[in-house]
């Protein structure tokens, strides 16, 4: 599949050699950023000054590499049910993995398919990668639904910085990628694992009904794995859960399905 020539088969070592190598991006920019944090603000360049902007109050915890997988998110979308128009929303996107795999599993009813991630590097890593996809999808001139596959796009930043502008300091395009969503992924196993409960609470303020400029729409679905929002304060109905298989999680993960009123 076009996927697999992307990202590698799942399982395969071209797959693992990949995810390797996002691990050990994400580990080797909180080692950089520990050690340039100390540093005198003129010895620092452009590059490590914008990414402490862009982590600084992050735990450690939570920039921590982790992936769903495409069979994973498969599931998903046939649990929750894709809708004619749907704009798919990752949250913490990574490699783009499961922003280009949304886009082939559902042409023709997804309009958009979108990534927010954090960290710098493995933003870069996903524009690397989505040039190889388009690459590949304009070469296929035997691909079904070519002409229908959603537009995708990536963006980087702190989503709770984001909830927090004012009028004038937002990103249109960065901020519709949330508040136009209306199928949002979240894989939360590593940000939530030292969080009692696995109450994911700035996450869900910052989507909810107070988020500002990140507050998605009433009856956008939201699907958090491994975390858990709070549907009373910030506007949310708990629809139910069940159990995924993870290629990161072991021996299942838990997805939780809400829905934003």
């Amino acid at each position: 599949t076009i996927v697999d020539n992307v990202f590698g088969k799942e399982d395969s070592g071209t797959w693992e050699n990949r995810r390797e190598a996002a691990r050990a991006t994400t580990l080797d920019r909180m080692i950089h950023m520990d050690r340039n944090a100390s540093k005198d603000d003129n010895v620092m360049d452009d590059d490590d000054d914008d990414a402490l902007q862009i982590l600084k109050d992050i735990p450690d915890h939570e920039l921590v590499y982790g992936e769903l997988g495409i069979k994973a998110l498969a599931t998903i979308l046939d649990a929750v049910g894709v809708r004619q128009g749907d704009i798919f929303l990752d949250v913490g996107s990574g490699d783009g993995v499961l922003v280009m795999g949304a886009a082939l599993l559902y042409p023709g009813y997804m309009t958009a398919s979108k990534g927010i991630e954090i960290v710098p590097d493995l933003y870069e890593r996903s524009l690397n990668f989505q040039d190889k996809f388009d690459t590949i999808i304009k070469d296929n001139n035997e691909l079904p639904h070519k002409e229908r596959l959603p537009d995708i796009a990536f963006h980087l930043g702190n989503i709770y910085e984001w909830s927090q502008q004012s009028a004038n300091e937002r990103d249109v395009d960065r901020s519709e990628a949330i508040s136009k969503a209306t199928l949002a992924v979240c894989f939360a196993t590593t940000w939530s694992r030292n969080i009692p409960g696995r109450k994911l609470g700035r996450l869900s303020r910052a989507l909810g009904k107070e988020g500002g400029s990140t507050s998605m729409p009433p009856g956008a679905r939201v699907v958090i794995i491994d975390g858990v929002l709070e549907p009373s304060r910030d506007g949310y109905i708990y629809e139910g859960e069940f159990k995924l298989h993870c290629p990161d999680t072991a021996p299942y993960s838990t997805a939780r399905l809400y829905t934003r009123i």
